[in-house]
């Protein structure tokens, strides 16, 4: 497969992960979609809760067919945060 094709093949799936991680943030914290932003933090902008956390570390966990540690998802701050997480897990899960 030519580098080209690859690199656009994981900008899509960056993408990807983007809108489904902002699609389960919106949905669990009752939050307008198109208010939450890469650098938007967590609890102060988006008002997360422990319970809601761990709502979304169940979805995303589920949504990914991934596993994440409370102690990490805890330590996240913000939705960059998550979708570097979740690219570190799915790139190790490839190996």
């Amino acid at each position: 497969m030519p580098f080209a094709e690859e690199v656009l093949i994981v900008a899509k799936e960056i993408k990807d992960i983007e809108k489904k991680i902002k699609q389960i943030l919106a949905e669990h914290l009752k939050f307008p979609i198109e208010e939450i932003g890469l650098n938007s933090l967590l609890v102060k902008e988006l008002g997360m809760d422990s319970f809601a956390a761990i709502e979304i570390m169940y979805a995303i966990e589920e949504g990914f067919d991934i596993k994440v540690s409370e102690d990490e998802f805890f330590g996240l701050k913000t939705v960059k945060d998550i979708i570097e997480g979740i690219k570190t897990r799915l790139l190790l899960k490839k190996q």
